[in-house]
């Protein structure tokens, strides 16, 4: 019997942890969408959020994402399960309308940042800085990629832009403009007060204490 942790980095210093055992793996079957038992490993706030999961069967996560308080599931059938602390209304997901799914999740401290195939994004939660607030794209830009920080948020675009919306107090959402078909954002992440732009020359941008550093990717 293979056995093994699954361990995902949260965006507040904590890190939630999944005991697989493949005795009970099942793939490849439409009418078995959950029928893998786990025992979930977490730490302080996620015990709580996790433990209406406990002795029940859980498989095909396309994607988790842990905030201050809560967690998102993202399904394999696009379905986004949130779970924890409710206070700001972060675990009250959007429902989408007809052929339209879910793609992505990203969780802040107390907001949640849902991509949508349309390449729509919705966003719910604390808005005390505005991270929730998603500006609406000119017609054939899309929204690719998403990331959620402490109280900030980063959108990566189709047309090679990334924008960042929420507290600003170390420069965090003070997102360098590129050099378009030169040097374009491929990849964007946010820690709790600060961000961190991929670029298509492999050179990694963070942006912080009010200032932008930049280092040569590997």
């Amino acid at each position: 019997m293979n056995q093994f942790f699954i361990t995902f980095p949260g965006s507040s210093g904590h890190v939630s942890s999944f005991f697989v055992s493949t005795s009970n793996f099942f793939t490849g079957h439409a009418e078995l969408p959950w029928t893998l038992p786990w025992t979930l490993v977490a730490q302080g706030f996620f015990h709580r959020a996790f433990r209406a999961f406990q002795g029940q069967s859980c498989l095909f996560l396309r994607m988790i994402s842990a905030g201050g308080q809560h967690i998102l599931l993202l399904r394999l059938d696009h379905r986004v399960v949130a779970c924890g602390d409710n206070s700001w209304n972060q675990c009250d997901i959007p429902p989408l309308d007809v052929g339209v799914r879910y793609t992505q999740v990203a969780a802040g401290f107390a907001h949640s940042v849902l991509l949508r195939s349309d390449g729509d994004v919705v966003a719910c939660g604390e808005n005390q800085y505005n991270q929730c607030h998603v500006p609406p794209l000119d017609v054939g830009v899309d929204y690719i990629q998403v990331a959620a920080g402490y109280s900030h948020t980063v959108y990566l675009r189709s047309d090679g832009r990334a924008d960042a919306f929420g507290r600003n107090c170390w420069g965090q959402c003070r997102i360098p403009r590129l050099t378009p078909n030169v040097t374009i954002p491929t990849e964007v992440s946010a820690g709790a007060c600060h961000s961190v732009l991929l670029r298509s020359d492999g050179v990694a941008w963070r942006c912080c204490c009010s200032r932008m550093e930049q280092s040569e990717g590997v």
